[in-house]
């Protein structure tokens, strides 16, 4: 999977963030994709998003 960055692609393997991002889907996964029993992961996700977005 890919995300654009500033007028760049990168590819979410390449992200701090991977093992966040994988987790959460990991999470869908266990839980027949009920977002609801994800939050923790998904509030990982969001906050490993915003502390990268302000390294930039």
């Amino acid at each position: 999977m890919s995300q654009q960055v500033g007028g760049t692609t990168r590819k979410i393997s390449d992200s701090s963030c991977s093992e966040a991002y994988a987790n959460s889907l990991k999470c869908l996964d266990k839980n027949k994709y009920d977002k609801a029993k994800c939050k923790d992961a998904f509030d990982a996700y969001k906050k490993c998003k915003k502390d990268q977005a302000s390294c930039l």
